[in-house]
Parts: C-alpha cells; structure tokens; sequence
C-alpha cells in the first residue's frame, strides 16, 4: 500500500509531467511499438521499461522509458488485464 501511494505521487508530480513531455516528444508523440510493425498510433502513455517499484533509480532515465498507445501499454501490463505478445 505504501508503495502504490509512493507511486502515485511520483507520477502526480512536475518532475514527472515535463519529463513525460520530453520522452513523448523525443517519440514524435507515436507509438514505439506500433512503429516497429509499420504502423503510426499516437502514444498517450510513457511507459518504464523497467518498473519504477522494481527499478527506482531509472524512474527518470531517458533509456527507460518509452512513448506508448493505450493498448500497447496494455499489453505490458497482463496484470492489468492488458494480454502480452511476447
């Protein structure tokens, strides 16, 4: 619990929102994802390839994150309800 509350107060958070910004941008606001099969979705979600629970020291490093659709997103989540490919 304590955890989760940690979490939504770092994506709540400035630092969060600008750098959320920067990678969207650096993405041209386009899925990676989808761009890897040719195709040009718009990203809504920069994901941490490595969880910021698991990994806190990248929760803000360039190489750890990544522009993503809704359901991309999803699909990196099977927790959620999302179904991974891979």
């Amino acid at each position: 619990m304590v955890r989760r509350i940690m979490t939504n107060h770092f994506y709540s958070s400035k630092k969060w929102r600008a750098k959320r910004q920067v990678i969207l941008k650096r993405d041209g606001y386009l899925c990676r994802e989808c761009m890897k099969y040719g195709k040009h979705t718009e990203a809504k979600i920069v994901h941490h390839i490595q969880e910021v629970t698991d990994a806190p020291e990248l929760k803000m490093k360039n190489n750890n994150l990544v522009s993503l659709c809704c359901s991309c997103h999803n699909k990196q989540h099977p927790e959620k309800g999302g179904h991974k490919l891979y």
